[in-house]
């Protein structure tokens, strides 16, 4: 083997490591983007009931203040 072909081998070894790790990289950056997105969602989803909440509970004290003035006047 010349030492043209050994500089080939070498350099296709190191072509081929680099695609590997490229590929462990983004499969790591895939799970962590997907715990993310489910992160954000869960507190969206959160935030949403809460809001729901407070506002059917405003409404409700709304209604039983009205109610309540119409029964005095």
């Amino acid at each position: 083997m010349s030492g043209g072909e050994i500089a080939q081998i070498i350099l296709a070894l190191a072509t081929f490591v680099t695609a590997v790790g490229g590929v462990l990289i983004s499969l790591r950056n895939t799970r962590k983007i997907d715990e993310v997105h489910r992160t954000t969602n869960s507190l969206a989803e959160r935030t949403e009931g809460l809001a729901r909440d407070a506002g059917h509970a405003e409404g409700e004290l709304k209604g039983r203040t009205d109610a309540a003035k119409e029964r005095v006047g």
